[in-house]
């Protein structure tokens, strides 16, 4: 089978993309893929290094709100589907799945226009734009929340499968991991992140938190800054002689599954995938939600896992180095609330999401049964 892939801007979008490329390829060596992205989002380096080939063609977002700038937009969506169309006349797929993000707007709707069957993915609560807009031409709908089925009613199926994950977040040792890592068997590690892109608010209080609390000896730290942000919070830590040894940053973690294996706890933000994860993986996090997302759904993600004890919740309003602080502590004093909460999690979690959108694919695009 040839499958076109497509999905792009933030880890969010492209993580679940590769995930379902994975499986594909896990499932059969000789399926063919390949993705199309932008030349500005992490899918230019995320698609290479999972070891996929990607086109690039152009694209630009659209304002939710009435803007001039929607015109720039409509004007680049349609260069991104002429550009598309070209992709697909050489490529001729068979199917083309789209996990969201802009660039997957033009592609979807070119895949469409050529009579290519289209299945779309939807990780979040509350369905990005470029979903909403495709659905309309979905064969397939996948979900991650119930609550969202109804927002595609106009698809041809809708199945809630949960979030895909990699086969090597889901399959990750947490002795192997440590091991690699060189942490010792009695060390905490903690691993903090805001996103793919990163969080200077979320930056800016773990760095005072690091520097105006003692640390060294409690906890081990990868901090995981984004690209923009690396070079003026990285210098900050280095300067601190304390935290050598004890913290290191770096501008995005590629091998996140050996280290959220390792880690005791996970600062993180609330996107659905990243909520996914923790579930999945079993991991006890402190979650900081991004207050500027649509509807706020990334707050409702947290709630969600929050409700069975399996994280806390700080929001940006409550979020200060001392109110991180105190809650990195108490747990860390309070090792068997961190085993119950890993508990919690993995009880949410949804590890065969993956296997159910391949099944429902031969089922209900190519009326074939598989093993």
């Amino acid at each position: 089978m040839r499958i076109l892939i497509t999905g792009g801007g933030t880890a969010g979008h492209i993580n679940p993309a590769i995930a379902i490329a994975n499986l594909f390829k896990l499932k059969d060596n000789r399926h063919e893929i390949l993705f199309v992205g932008t030349q500005k989002g992490l899918e230019k380096d995320l698609v290479p290094r999972a070891g996929y080939d990607i086109k690039f063609i152009h694209a630009k977002g659209f304002m939710r709100k009435l803007s001039l700038k929607n015109l720039s937009a409509v004007t680049q969506f349609f260069k991104g589907y002429r550009e598309a169309s070209k992709i697909i006349k050489e490529f001729k797929p068979d199917i083309a799945i789209g996990t969201g993000g802009y660039v997957a707007g033009a592609v979807l709707y070119s895949a469409h226009r050529h009579r290519v069957p289209v299945v779309i993915h939807e990780s979040n609560a509350f369905a990005g734009v470029t979903n909403r807009f495709i659905s309309r031409f979905a064969k397939l709908a996948y979900v991650n929340f119930e609550n969202t089925i109804n927002t595609f009613d106009k698809a041809g199926k809708v199945i809630v499968s949960g979030n895909p994950l990699k086969e090597g977040l889901l399959n990750a040792n947490r002795d192997e991991a440590r091991k690699e890592l060189n942490l010792k068997p009695q060390e905490i590690y903690i691993v903090a992140m805001g996103g793919s892109r990163g969080s200077e608010t979320m930056n800016q209080c773990i760095v005072d938190m690091l520097n105006s609390n003692p640390v060294k000896g409690k906890f081990k730290m990868i901090f995981a800054t984004g690209e923009a942000d690396y070079p003026k919070r990285s210098s900050l830590v280095n300067s601190n002689p304390d935290l050598s040894g004890v913290v290191s940053t770096v501008p995005y973690i590629y091998n996140v599954e050996t280290h959220y294996a390792a880690a005791d706890l996970v600062i993180c933000r609330a996107g659905a995938m990243t909520c996914s994860e923790m579930c999945a993986m079993g991991k006890a996090s402190i979650m900081i939600p991004s207050p500027y997302v649509t509807e706020n759904h990334q707050e409702h993600n947290a709630r969600a896992i929050e409700e069975h004890e399996a994280c806390f919740v700080i929001t940006e309003k409550q979020l200060t180095p001392q109110s991180l602080y105190e809650k990195v502590s108490y747990l860390i004093e309070n090792p068997d609330r961190i085993k119950k909460m890993s508990m919690n999690a993995k009880k949410l979690g949804k590890p065969d999401a993956g296997e159910i959108i391949y099944q429902s694919i031969y089922k209900y695009i190519f009326n074939k049964k598989v093993l």
